[in-house]
């Protein structure tokens, strides 16, 4: 397994593991949960307020939360290739953005 993968697995693992309790890592700058088949997030996540990069590309999610507008710090959204129908007003809060990948989704 290559270690990108195996890290990617061990915090998938964390989320299916451990829930809610993934909003308790709050020293997280990176998350990386690509190429696995998450249909949904928990709202807990948006408690990763250091978060700087996000990739959810590539998986099955129909939504994210609408706690991401916690992210503040947030530069870097991938979310490229999911089921996503619509974007949560609260993306408006990301002032820090400045990649957003959101290709190959449902939306309107």
């Amino acid at each position: 397994m290559e270690p990108e993968s195996y890290s990617c697995n061990i915090i998938l693992c964390l989320v299916y593991q451990y829930g809610n309790s993934i909003g308790n890592m709050t020293f997280l700058s990176e998350l990386d949960v690509k190429n696995n088949q998450l249909t949904s997030l928990p709202e807990s996540i948006g408690n990763l307020k250091r978060l700087i990069v996000f990739n959810a590309t590539n998986n099955r999610l129909t939504a994210m939360p609408r706690t991401v507008a916690n992210w503040v710090c947030l530069e870097e959204l991938c979310l490229h290739a999911n089921r996503i129908v619509a974007l949560p007003d609260e993306f408006c809060s990301l002032i820090n953005l400045e990649s957003l990948y959101i290709g190959e989704n449902l939306l309107e």
